[in-house]
């Protein structure tokens, strides 16, 4: 399965080593990684990276060149290697150094995330509201009140 934003196995092998990358994905115990658990994990990333970004953002997140705006990439591997740290629930467990290391990490993003709004992927190409306004910028709604007190006698 192709990622969306260039994420690979040789990506996340540079970023856990290809013995981590096979211990979280490989569930049979063998010395192979096993790309369709790989191939989940960055899928569920870039799905929940996109349904923040979705809000204000065309997806997946490109600038005017076609490109993924600089530094985003280094946090969706971030957020891959989480989801296969999920994979192994017990590496999350109890009070230990690693564990601790990727549940901050995960608040990290989370947070990250949680912040994204209209301004906040410099020249990321944002949604477009009918009418041709950018979404996340003011405009006028309506021209008349629709819910004035005169238009609601009669709903009391």
């Amino acid at each position: 399965m192709a990622s969306r934003y260039g994420i690979d196995q040789e990506t996340i092998v540079k970023r856990l080593t290809f013995d981590r990358v096979v211990q979280l994905t490989n569930d049979a115990g063998g010395d192979t990684i096993d790309t369709d658990n790989l191939d989940e994990a960055i899928a569920g990333a870039e799905d929940e990276f996109d349904l923040y970004a979705g809000v204000y953002f065309v997806t997946p997140v490109r600038d005017a060149s076609d490109a993924v705006p600089a530094g985003l990439r280094r946090k969706l591997i971030e957020l891959v290697c989480w989801y296969l740290m999920m994979r192994r629930a017990e590496l999350l467990k109890n009070s230990n150094d690693e564990g601790d290391l990727w549940k901050g990490r995960r608040e990290e993003l989370l947070t990250w995330m949680e912040g994204i709004g209209p301004t906040s992927l410099p020249g990321a190409v944002k949604l477009t509201a009918p009418g041709g306004s950018k979404l996340g910028t003011a405009t006028v709604i309506s021209d008349a009140p629709r819910f004035s007190a005169d238009r609601m006698v009669g709903f009391h």
